[in-house]
C-alpha cells in the first residue's frame, strides 16, 4: 500500500509484542492493536492515514 510506514517506533508496539511477532501485521491489523481494540475491516488509505497519526501522536 502506497504510503505505508517503511518502519514503526518498537516502543509503540512493544506491548503488544504477542501479537505483533505472529508474523507482520497490515496496517489495518496495526491500528486495532495500538488502539487496543478488535481488528475491523478498515479501508487501506484510512488504515494507512490513522497509523501515521498515532506514530505522530505517540512519538511526540
Amino acid at each position: 500500500m502506497p504510503g505505508t510506514p517503511a518502519s514503526v517506533p518498537w516502543s509503540l508496539l512493544a506491548p503488544h509484542e504477542a501479537q505483533a511477532e505472529r508474523g507482520g501485521l497490515s496496517p489495518a491489523e496495526m491500528v486495532a492493536v495500538l488502539e487496543d481494540r478488535p481488528w475491523r475491516h478498515m479501508d487501506p488509505a484510512a488504515a494507512v492515514a490513522r497509523l501515521h497519526e498515532i506514530i505522530k501522536e505517540r512519538s511526540a
